[in-house]
């Protein structure tokens, strides 16, 4: 008996010290990255930044695990194994068609959406104060009625209620909004055409239905004709080319190659002739000038030599920027447009340029020097459009426009 306790003690003591060196290690390797971490915390003024910071510590840290991606696939083989469709307590779901989804388990309020649409309606005042004119776009998540056969009752995270919450504080507003999932379901596409199988953003094609939607909305709201032919967007006008199994994404990084599977990724780029140049204020050895693929889209993000790098989706303008600039050179009388928006909006904007004449847009999320305010209140334009992505209903994206002091 006093043998067996011993090897238990043995192994306990082996194991936790193992776990002690692990984590040495890691902690040594990860010093740069706890380094950024605190000069981070320093910028933290309110219960949303900490929030954020506590994410960007569980992310960055996770990042930088040693031998990480072979603890993710080696937990993944064994999911799959067990035949399991959630994945480290529910953090993410799959359905049977392969479809990875965000989990949740529990449910958010809709009681800070009265603020966030009292800010937009004194976004638009000011907006129409100097003769411009607003247009809130509101994407979907992969939880489109009638296309998403996801069991309910799995705890998944759904944002259409408080979605349609925020539509209709906007009604009362007085704000012209775009529910963009509407335009899904007619597009008459399955759900496999507009969203990726391992991510959580849409497809280009599902992009490009609303652009479409968009144009059609500012001639019929406001009068103006974007595209008075219909040529720029008439998806004829474009080539269309599929990569095969080169795409993993956010969740399927999450989960592993091996549970997720990767998938292929389509592309478009128009027939036409075009010539912009594309400039990243982060970086500006990174801007682009040429065609619609010499600066609007870089293959390039195609060529993955890791699948746990930077995503594919980096085609169209490199997912998101904190700050950038779209410059049309071929039409130069057409809309000058600014835009707050999130990673969603990166292929829009692409399918966009050929009709406007400039695009500025900023991520309502950056933070630091990128104040949505300020954006919003410099330089000249004809249109704002504020794009949000559902999960972003939050005090980070409507930063602006607070009540005013008395």
């Amino acid at each position: 008996m006093r043998r067996y306790f011993l090897k238990k003690y043995v192994f306990a003591a082996v194991f936790l010290g193992f776990l002690l060196t692990f984590s040495l290690v890691n902690l040594f390797l990860g010093a740069e990255t706890w380094e950024e971490l605190l000069e981070d915390l320093g910028q933290v003024r309110s219960i949303s930044d900490l929030e954020d910071w506590i994410s960007d510590v569980d992310s960055e840290t996770n990042e930088a695990m040693l031998l990480r991606e072979d603890f993710i696939e080696t937990y993944g083989y064994a999911q799959k194994l067990m035949g399991k469709r959630e994945f480290n307590s529910f953090s993410v779901i799959q359905d049977d068609e392969g479809m990875l989804y965000y989990g949740s388990t529990w449910e958010q309020s809709t009681d800070d959406l009265a603020e966030y649409a009292a800010r937009v309606r004194r976004l638009n005042e000011y907006v129409e104060s100097r003769g411009a004119k607003l247009l809130v776009v509101l994407p979907p998540s992969k939880i489109l009625p009638e296309l998403c056969d996801l069991d309910r009752s799995w705890p998944v995270n759904d944002p259409n209620p408080r979605l349609d919450r925020f539509l209709n504080l906007l009604q009362q507003n007085g704000v012209e909004a775009l529910d963009l999932r509407i335009t899904m379901l007619e597009s008459q596409e399955s759900l496999e055409d507009l969203f990726l199988k391992t991510d959580h953003h849409w497809t280009a094609l599902a992009a490009f239905y609303s652009v479409q939607e968009v144009v059609q909305t500012i001639a019929e709201r406001f009068g103006d004709h974007w595209d008075p032919t219909g040529y720029y967007t008439d998806l004829r006008s474009y080539n269309r080319y599929t990569y095969q199994d080169c795409m993993l994404g956010s969740n399927g990084r999450d989960t592993g190659v091996v549970y997720s599977g990767v998938e292929d990724y389509t592309i478009l780029w128009p027939k036409f002739d075009t010539s912009f140049t594309w400039i990243n204020y982060e970086d500006e050895d990174e801007s682009r000038e040429g065609d619609f693929t010499q600066a609007l889209l870089n293959v390039e993000e195609l060529q993955l030599s890791d699948w746990y790098g930077p995503s594919v989706n980096r085609v169209y303008l490199q997912e998101i920027t904190d700050r950038d600039k779209i410059i049309n050179h071929l039409n130069s009388n057409g809309p000058k447009l600014k835009v707050l928006r999130d990673s969603y909006f990166c292929p829009m904007a692409c399918f966009l340029a050929p009709m406007c004449s400039e695009i500025d847009m900023q991520w309502t999320r950056a933070g630091g020097e990128y104040d949505n305010e300020a954006f919003v209140r410099e330089g000249e334009y004809d249109y704002l459009i504020l794009e949000v992505y559902p999960y972003n209903l939050d005090e980070t994206t409507f930063d602006f426009f607070g009540e005013p002091e008395v």
